[in-house]
């Protein structure tokens, strides 16, 4: 299990309010013209932004992170949250720990067995900016785009994305 010490969240911590739609922003794409589905868009990279990261637990009930994410390009991903799940234990963690580097968190120390230790509050990783790799999946019977993969931003350039030609996917 990747130790996660989150800390006591300080009660002066601002609470987040969030108006507006997103589904309204994500009806219209850069021309004004209505889609007849926010999947109706390639694959590839778009810049995205996190709203939320809070602690999940999944039916398997395995620990996770739930991180929400929405698209801020001027692209057709624009307005649309999508979700981020990353485990908290078994081979996944790696994921969750690339991940948080690409949002700014750095391990605040180690345990016994010297594994990475992080602590941090929600609000050091929201608002944090990168580009997300989304893929089309098709779950329950219905076609949704997935984060596959998140990678840093610099500007509008993506960091560390595999080449074109590599199937890897590192995060």
């Amino acid at each position: 299990m990747l130790p996660i010490d989150q800390g006591p969240v300080s009660e002066t911590e601002e609470a987040l309010t969030f108006t507006g739609s997103a589904e309204a922003a994500a009806k219209a794409d850069a021309g004004g013209q209505p889609r007849k589905s926010k999947f109706e868009f390639d694959e590839g990279f778009y810049p995205v932004e996190v709203t939320s990261i809070k602690p999940y637990t999944s039916s398997a009930g395995n620990p996770m992170f739930l991180v929400t994410l929405i698209g801020i390009g001027n692209d057709a991903a624009r307005g649309i949250d999508y979700r981020r799940y990353l485990p908290l234990t078994g081979n996944g963690v790696g994921i969750t720990q690339r991940t948080l580097k690409v949002f700014g968190v750095a391990p605040t120390g180690t345990t016994a067995d010297g594994e990475p230790v992080y602590s941090f509050k929600p609000s050091q990783v929201i608002g944090k900016r990168a580009s997300a790799k989304l893929v089309k999946e098709e779950y329950n019977g219905k076609t949704r785009m997935k984060v596959d993969a998140v990678f840093a931003l610099r500007g509008n350039e993506v960091l560390d994305a595999p080449k074109a030609s590599s199937n890897e996917v590192p995060f």
